[in-house]
């Protein structure tokens, strides 16, 4: 996931000053539309995980599994660990 977000951070510093043409100076409009859309669907993916986080909390407590002792030293996904709980 780290690399993910490394990788979508690059392309962003890639792309973004290309949107600043000389054509549309000086106010950049296109420039401006591309930031306020960027901002807007980075907003939308964000609550769309906190939701995700919150229905994934509550299917694992419905499952009311019994607690295994040291089982944060295992060698599981957050998908193979149902005592894993998401923090928001």
């Amino acid at each position: 996931m780290n690399a993910i977000l490394l990788i979508g951070f690059c392309i962003g510093n890639i792309i973004g000053p290309e949107t600043f043409r000389e054509a549309d100076a000086p106010d950049f409009t296109p420039a401006k539309i591309t930031i306020v859309a960027m901002d807007a669907s980075a907003i939308f993916l964000t609550i769309l995980l906190l939701i995700y986080y919150k229905w994934e909390n509550y299917r694992r407590d419905r499952i009311g599994q019994e607690h295994q002792p040291d089982i944060e030293f295992s060698d599981l996904t957050d998908k193979e660990n149902q005592e894993l709980r998401y923090r928001y």
